[in-house]
């Protein structure tokens, strides 16, 4: 996916709009592999097969447009959270919930399920694909990401993203399945408060594990690597 301008959603026509939605929901249902393009022309129902091509230049171009139009939706509803506090939260658990609790602002139902299951298949194509740069996060994101690595300053670049990313995407794993599991079992809890605070801790719980000791030489540099979730 390469870097471009970003848009919203309603900037792009109708055949575009279509494309788009085709495209997460291919991805979200079968990963990045059943994503072809007959098959993204087929969901969106349209025939020319030049349309991706016109409307986008090409598939991963396709891919990284709704990408950016999710991550500016969710970075909205950060904003908006934003705004309601005195000031930016100063420990871990305040600056984690404000890094992955407007996904549930800004999406609900099967478009809460498409967009975490988007996102995760996207970190597990490729994790370091160049959407994930920081130097490319949204404003509001940009800032609770630098707050909780100052808060974490004890540990390496490679260390911090690793474990922000794991605490990441088990959160995107608990949101999409816990109204599938419900809906399964009668249970409760995966609807409940519980729930959602437990997967928050889980979070916390990595990021305020002691550091480990990765300076042998081997460890990457991952200085403008930020974790493959904005939202």
């Amino acid at each position: 996916m390469r870097f471009g301008m970003k848009a919203r959603f309603a900037d792009h026509g109708p055949v575009a709009q279509k494309l788009l939605l085709a495209v997460e929901e291919i991805i979200a249902e079968r990963g990045i592999e059943g994503a072809s393009i007959r098959e993204i022309l087929r969901v969106a129902k349209q025939g020319n097969n030049s349309a991706i091509y016109r409307h986008f230049g090409s598939k991963d171009r396709l891919i990284r447009a709704i990408y950016d139009i999710r991550q500016a939706e969710v970075d909205d509803c950060r904003m908006t959270r934003m705004q309601r506090l005195p000031k930016l939260p100063d420990d871990i658990r305040g600056l984690l919930e404000l890094f992955l609790l407007p996904v549930l602002d800004a999406f609900a139902g099967r478009q809460r399920w498409i967009y975490s299951q988007f996102i995760l298949h996207l970190i597990l194509n490729d994790p370091f694909d160049e959407a994930f740069d920081t130097r490319h996060e949204e404003p509001a994101v940009r800032l609770v990401h630098q707050a909780l690595r100052t808060r974490c300053a004890d540990m390496s670049d490679q260390v911090f993203t690793m474990r922000l990313s794991v605490a990441v995407t088990n959160f995107l794993m608990g949101v999409s399945y816990g109204d599938r599991v419900a809906n399964l079992t009668g249970g409760r809890y995966p609807q409940s408060d519980q729930y959602l605070e437990d997967l928050i801790a889980t979070g916390c719980a990595l990021l305020m594990q002691p550091p480990f000791d990765d300076n042998d030489g081997t460890a990457g540099s991952a200085a403008n690597q930020g974790c493959p979730f904005q939202g």
